[in-house]
């Protein structure tokens, strides 16, 4: 199930983000005690929060980075000759 955040929710998570991108258990219970939020809830939102700045950190610097390796087909036809 989605969780629809408030305004006031949003920005004391926002803010906190700021400051610390990876809240511990005390930090999480204290945000969670001033938004009203479950401590899963603002796990989920850093953890969605911080991919989302990683990606933006990625497009920002053009760069991309995938979890293949590129391989040409030059150097895979050198690989199986070097193989036989």
């Amino acid at each position: 199930m989605r969780t629809s955040f408030k305004h006031h929710q949003l920005r004391t998570m926002k803010q906190y983000f700021n400051l610390n991108h990876n809240p511990d258990a005390k930090d999480l219970k204290q945000l969670a005690q001033k938004t009203g939020l479950t401590k899963r809830v603002l796990q989920v939102w850093f953890q969605n929060a911080r991919a989302k700045f990683r990606r933006s950190m990625h497009s920002r610097d053009g760069s991309s980075i995938s979890p293949f390796p590129v391989v040409s087909s030059t150097s895979q036809d050198e690989q199986v000759e070097t193989e036989r």
